[in-house]
Formats: structure tokens, sequence, C-alpha cells
């Protein structure tokens, strides 16, 4: 009912950029982005600094992955709203997700002066600090992530990775044992718990991890390779070489299982 209003407005009016808008806001609610775009152009056309239109233009967009269109226009929001953290935000996630790390730090950087209480906003700040190898940086934001949100799983596994990198162990155990207790079903962070327990010899404790991370990705060719060099230095060789002979089943042109395959028999 609401929709077939305003399109009456606008056919009384066609240039009105309020129904425009909303038009375009109940398209891109029913996740008709492509419908959406030309009425929130139209509403903009009529009303240049329209910022909500703009915002929703750049979402609709986004949506589409029309990247390359949607980041000038979170950009033009920044500029009018400079305040706005979730425009901000948006604009330094496009960024990021388009391998922008550096430039989309300072809005990172903006957006959490404004608000400095966004769990997200350090997960990504520290996500894109990471792709630049800036490592301390990065976990001094996770750290803060997971402060403001105690059970972040993905947070608690990224400062866990990003602290083994730092050659800090015990405390990258802790955080990726929290990031399993928060997502048990998780293989990735299964994984890596299992990794970095291997790597520290604790090969009673990582044998089973690898397994659980196995049951939930069972064609994870890595998992299986790292599974048997943790079985063969605990000496279950047969049963290693069954790891290595599967991690080579799912990727044949593996040169460390071959290696390790070799090396058990």
């Amino acid at each position: 009912e609401a929709l077939t209003t305003y399109l009456k407005a606008v056919e009384m009016q066609p240039h009105y950029p309020d129904p425009l808008n909303n038009i375009g806001c109940i398209l891109a609610g029913r996740k008709q982005f492509a419908d959406a775009i030309p009425y929130f152009e139209a509403a903009l056309r009529s009303k240049p600094d329209y910022t909500s239109a703009r915002e929703n233009l750049a979402n609709s967009l986004r949506e589409l992955k029309r990247f390359d269109e949607a980041i000038p226009q979170f950009r033009r929001v920044v500029r009018d709203k400079p305040d706005d953290i979730i425009a901000l935000n948006s604009l330094a996630n496009e960024l990021a997700g388009q391998g922008q790390y550096a430039e989309a730090l300072p809005y990172y950087e903006a957006s959490l002066r404004a608000k400095p209480e966004q769990p997200g906003a350090h997960f990504s700040f520290g996500n894109a600090l990471s792709r630049l190898r800036r490592n301390a940086e990065a976990i001094q934001q996770y750290r803060l992530a997971v402060e403001q949100k105690p059970d972040f799983g993905p947070a608690r596994y990224e400062l866990g990775i990003s602290l083994a990198r730092e050659g800090k162990p015990d405390e990258a155990l802790v955080q990726l044992r929290e990031a399993v207790r928060v997502e048990p079903n998780n293989p990735v962070f299964l994984l890596n718990l299992a990794k970095v327990l291997a790597a520290r010899q604790s090969f009673a404790e990582a044998i089973p991890v690898f397994t659980e991370a196995l049951r939930h990705a069972p064609n994870n060719p890595e998992a299986h390779n790292a599974l048997g060099a943790a079985l063969a230095s605990t000496a279950r060789l047969d049963e290693s070489i069954a790891q290595f002979q599967e991690s080579l089943r799912l990727r044949p042109e593996g040169a460390s299982a071959h290696f390790t395959l070799g090396k058990a028999l």
C-alpha cells in the first residue's frame, strides 16, 4: 500500500525526492536492488545533497557487487556526514574488500574516534592492519574487540593467530581455545588450534583436535596432512600413512604430503 501511494505521489510530482527515495527503500528491502537504484538516482538528481538517498544508493550498489560505483558514493556520504559511523565503516570495509587496506585505515580510525565501543570496527581495523603486516597494531585492535565483546569468536581467532606470529604461543593458545569454545564446529578454528598445539609438541592434545576439525571438514587436504604429521610424531605410522594418502587423494600436487608420506613409508 505504501509503494502504491509513493508511486502515485511521483506520478503527480515526478521530481519529489522523498517518495523517490522511499520507493527505492521498499524495493531494496525486497532485495530488488537493481530496481531500487534508479529511484535513488532520481532522488539525488532532484536533491543532490540528499545524504540518506546517497547512502541507500551506495548500499544497493554494494549489494550488486558494483564496488567501483559504490565507493565514490560512500566517499560523498562521509564528506557530507564526517561523523556517521555507519558510512565510515561502510567505506572502510569497501576499500578493504578491494584490497585498499592502507586507504581504509583512516576511515576505521575516524569511526572509532566517533564511537570507541565498536567491536566489529575494531575487528575489521585489525584485519586491515594484519594484511599490511602491521601485526602489533592489529593485536591491539583485536584485543579491544574481545574486551568489548568477549564471545567474538573470529576476533579471538585472529588475535590467536597474530600472537602465534609474534612468537607468543601460550597467549595464542588461550585465544584459540576461546575461539573454539565460542564456535566449536568451526573447522578453521579447530585446525589452527591443533597446529599450534602440534608446534609445541603437545601431540596428545593436538591429535583429537585435528580429528574434530576433519569431522567438520573431511575434504581438507591440509588437515589430513597435519594430522598425519602429528600421528607420525607419536610413532603411529600406519595411521599417519592413511592420512597422508588421503591428503594426496584430495590434492595430488601436495608436495609436503608426498614428502611426509615418503618419510613415514
